[in-house]
């Protein structure tokens, strides 16, 4: 079981970028996955880069074979992409 993931700090969700991929590099998926959608989530992204840490979750989730969170997180990467300014919404994690 591993230990959840650190938030990423609060001056700059960029940092936790390299922290997720290598939580995903090393095989923590569910680490990675959270810290991801963590950073996707934050207002100090361009609404590109919250799709593209979005896109990241599907990934992580896909390489789990957990296809429904894949898909979940790959329609939150559109509606991050083509609704600038969307925040995360309160429909429960994608994860």
């Amino acid at each position: 079981m591993s230990e959840p993931a650190q938030a990423a700090p609060a001056s700059s969700y960029r940092d936790g970028i390299p922290v997720a991929a290598a939580l995903f590099e090393k095989g923590d998926y569910d680490a990675a996955a959270a810290l991801f959608e963590q950073i996707g989530c934050s207002n100090e992204l361009t609404a590109p880069e919250r799709a593209y840490m979005f896109l990241n979750v599907a990934t992580v989730r896909e390489k789990q074979g957990q296809t429904d969170a894949a898909l979940r997180a790959f329609d939150e990467a559109l509606v991050q992409a083509l609704q600038p300014g969307h925040m995360c919404n309160s429909r429960g994690r994608n994860t």
